[in-house]
């Protein structure tokens, strides 16, 4: 499955809110190097394969990955399935970023408090982007 490098970036950065359940004791190195790697990522640097390499150490962290870029790619079952006429369907979870460019969060309920950028330490920005 060959993917597009926004869809791999998207990915790695929607990943980083889940680390610590993904990998516990490693998450806060793993997030370090991820959030460092992606920081060059914004400033230019061509550093897409370390990303690939590093979300592939772990198998959590692979896993996950290789799930997400599924559901990006639209391959599987939702690709069959056809909602009945007026179906509305779950509303999509609204996307927050850091303006730095290297953490992504997903809100599912109005009730979840949006955090802060685990690198920055500044607001979250809402963003219509996918």
């Amino acid at each position: 499955m060959v993917q597009d490098t926004n869809d791999i970036l998207e990915g790695a950065r929607s990943l980083r809110p889940l680390i610590r359940d993904l990998l516990g004791q490693e998450a806060d190195a793993f997030d370090q190097e991820l959030s460092a790697l992606l920081a060059r990522k914004v400033s230019g640097e061509a550093v897409d394969v370390l990303i690939l390499d590093l979300l592939s150490r772990y198998e959590p962290t692979r896993n996950w990955m290789l799930e997400f870029l599924r559901q990006r790619s639209g391959s599987g079952i939702e690709k069959q399935f056809s909602p009945l006429p007026g179906w509305s369907g779950p509303q999509a979870a609204e996307r927050y970023c850091c303006p730095e460019g290297d953490f992504v969060w997903y809100r599912r309920s109005v009730a979840q408090k949006t955090p802060t950028c685990p690198t920055h330490r500044i607001p979250l920005v809402r963003s219509d982007q996918k």
